[in-house]
């Protein structure tokens, strides 16, 4: 388009000119894909985690911007994964764009509800299975605890005669087999409400 302005004998001509408005952005689009997951997260929904549990994100955005992410609440984000540090409440992930590439900025936000979680411990015991009669196996160390600090108890819940818990003089806890017939025992420590649940793993022992 070509304007032309008369001032005096002389006439200035523009060219380029528009009349029009600048496209408006387009829309940005993110998406938050759990690592391992059958599928994405839904912005606005909400997913539970146990407490201690952890998660690695892929955050991508339809603009190909970068997606920042941000955490509030009982959650740690370090870079792109996310643990729950408490069994209850709820933490809330923000996953934004800022305008670039054509497209306007984006935010969208998803709730991470919390649960308690299972405690762990590093126990000595064998795995369930066959063990000769007379035979001693070390079940834990002296002191034994959870993850979440609780102590580990262990106890013969059925075969008593046929096995017996003893404690060396270090404290541990071991094991006797005394005669042929079927063990069962279980270490066992107690929950911390809201937070852990109670932990609980069992060996069956077939003496022969």
């Amino acid at each position: 388009m070509r304007v032309g302005i008369v001032i005096g004998a002389a006439t200035l001509l523009f060219s380029g000119l528009s009349t029009g408005t600048a496209a408006a952005a387009s829309p940005d689009s993110i998406t938050v894909d759990p690592v391992g997951a059958a599928a994405a997260w839904t912005p606005g929904g909400s997913v539970t985690f146990m407490n201690g549990t952890s998660m690695s994100l892929v955050a991508t955005a339809e603009s190909q911007m970068p997606v920042q992410l941000a955490i509030a609440g009982s959650c740690a984000l370090s870079g792109a994964r996310v643990t729950a540090q408490a069994g209850s409440g709820s933490c809330t992930l923000t996953a934004l764009t800022r305008p670039g590439n054509g497209y306007a900025g984006a935010s969208n936000t998803y709730r991470i509800l919390l649960a308690p979680g299972w405690q762990t411990a590093p126990l000595a015991a064998p795995a369930s299975g066959a063990i000769a009669r007379g035979k001693r196996m070390k079940l834990g160390r002296s002191g034994l605890v959870t993850t979440a600090g609780q102590a580990v108890e262990w106890r013969v819940t059925k075969g008593r005669g046929v096995c017996e818990l003893i404690r060396s003089a270090s404290e541990a806890t071991w094991v006797i087999a005394r005669r042929s017939g079927s063990c069962n025992v279980r270490a066992s420590a107690p929950g911390v409400d809201g937070q852990w649940n109670a932990y609980a793993v069992y060996r069956i022992y077939t003496i022969t």
